[in-house]
């Protein structure tokens, strides 16, 4: 296999809910990352995770981040970026794990907040920040290839444009009282669907438990869609 083509793969894992991990040209990205949980089917036992590159968080809901989680995927290396409403919050969950003032500030310095159009570059990688109905969605562009991390966001124009290769995407943008299905098919009808943002279990919260199969259905014939299995590896 030519090593370039080998190098412009995405290697993604799906963790549960709207946790992913996302490797491409040699850096490993985690967004959205909480740590195992039972109502929300999270798989993500972060002692045991390759430490990340970079962090991204959409917003500041409870079930698309926690400090503990965040810091255990760190190195000192690593820069999380996320929505000011998030900053905050992270930042003092750190004071719990700081054990001296200049570590406190060590550990707040790996933080960058992150507002719409801002534009991050990872030695190959550009990452543009999106405008979300939640706070961020994040595009991952290499090479020619784009990939969209949506949050918990319906699809907005700013997404539209970019016309992403991949989208996953939050399965109550499509179906619930909030959906916005319309404008998801003027996102997503030349792109590979993958749902997240669900757990398909009687153990799941109420507002989580979707059967992506019914989602594949409404979607029949109009996108394509690929539901995948929790911790296995996906090239694409």
């Amino acid at each position: 296999m030519n090593k370039n083509t080998e190098i412009n793969k995405i290697k993604l894992e799906w963790l549960g809910h709207s946790c992913f991990r996302i490797e491409i040209a040699n850096e490993s990205f985690y967004f959205d990352p909480v740590r195992k949980n039972v109502v929300l089917g999270t798989s993500l036992e972060p002692l045991k995770e390759k430490k990340a590159s970079a962090i991204f968080v959409s917003h500041e809901h409870w079930d698309h981040f926690n400090t503990e989680t965040i810091l255990a995927l760190c190195s000192p290396q690593t820069k999380i970026y996320c929505p000011m409403d998030v900053a905050g919050p992270l930042s003092y969950g750190m004071t719990f794990e700081g054990s001296s003032p200049e570590e406190l500030q060590k550990l707040t310095r790996q933080i960058t907040p992150a507002q719409k159009e801002d534009i991050i570059k990872i030695n190959d990688v550009q990452i543009k920040c999106l405008e979300a109905s939640e706070g961020l969605s994040f595009l991952i562009v290499h090479e020619e290839r784009k990939l969209l991390f949506m949050g918990d966001s319906t699809a907005t124009n700013d997404m539209i444009k970019e016309k992403p290769d991949i989208v996953l995407f939050p399965v109550w943008a499509v179906k619930g009282e909030e959906a916005k299905l319309e404008e998801f098919l003027d996102l997503a009808r030349e792109s590979l669907c993958i749902p997240m943002h669900y757990y398909n279990s009687p153990d799941a919260l109420p507002q989580f438990r979707v059967d992506p199969q019914e989602i594949q259905e409404l979607l029949s014939n109009k996108v394509n869609m690929k539901i995948l299995e929790k911790n296995r590896i996906y090239e694409i």
